[in-house]
């Protein structure tokens, strides 16, 4: 049962475009601040601080969805 709820939440992150993946990276896997992954993006705090909020959100309900 693990194996396919980790195959299914892997199916959820490639399905992501690709600078979203690396902004989440930078986020949870890597630890960024919003302020350093808004400079290293160029954009607003503010705006790296939503996108991140907006794709976790996403994912939990696509996730949930999937029932995983």
């Amino acid at each position: 049962m693990q194996v396919m709820e980790s195959d299914r939440l892997r199916a959820l992150l490639w399905d992501l475009a690709a600078d979203d993946l690396a902004l989440l990276e930078c986020r949870i896997v890597d630890g960024w601040h919003y302020r350093d992954i808004a400079v290293h993006l160029g954009v607003p705090r503010g705006v790296s601080a939503d996108r991140v909020r907006r794709l976790r959100t996403d994912l939990r309900r696509k996730a949930k969805v999937l029932g995983v």
